[in-house]
């Protein structure tokens, strides 16, 4: 209530304060003092947590690859032996190099779609998306 001067009492606003206290869930004085003093490392192991599941991440779980259910024939072009053309489905989940020996076995070159293309004229190159050096991903014949 309002003294006579015109401002609350002491008392009503200690009590005022109490109540706010608790419906927030604040730590009373007395409790804040028992609780042991915490420690700033915590910001540090959840970091330290993130970066090894990260890394346990890149190195056991394998990229995923995206496989078409029907042929991809390198070289696209029906030429006078069919039977020579090449499933490029073969150079999905292999690494990069060991895709390009065999896809260089069977007349074919395989190149990474975010390169550049400079020899447009060929019908025997693969385009493929490669993530963490494993072929994820045929992006075309061309």
């Amino acid at each position: 209530m309002p003294n006579v001067a015109g401002t609350p009492s002491s008392s009503l606003m200690k009590s005022a304060r109490a109540v706010v206290k608790r419906l927030v869930f604040l730590p009373t004085e007395a409790e804040a003092a028992q609780r042991p003093a915490r420690s700033g490392s915590r910001p540090l192991w959840a970091l330290l947590l993130m970066t090894l599941l990260g890394l346990a991440w890149w190195f056991f779980v394998p990229p995923v690859v995206h496989r078409p259910s029907a042929p991809v024939w390198c070289p696209s072009a029906l030429i006078e032996r069919p039977a020579s053309r090449f499933d490029a489905r073969q150079v999905l989940g292999k690494g990069l190099s060991d895709g390009y020996e065999l896809a260089a076995r069977h007349g074919c070159v395989i190149q990474d779609a975010s390169g550049s293309h400079t020899d447009e004229a060929r019908n025997n190159r693969i385009s493929v998306d490669v993530s963490r050096g494993t072929i994820t991903r045929i992006e075309g014949i061309h």
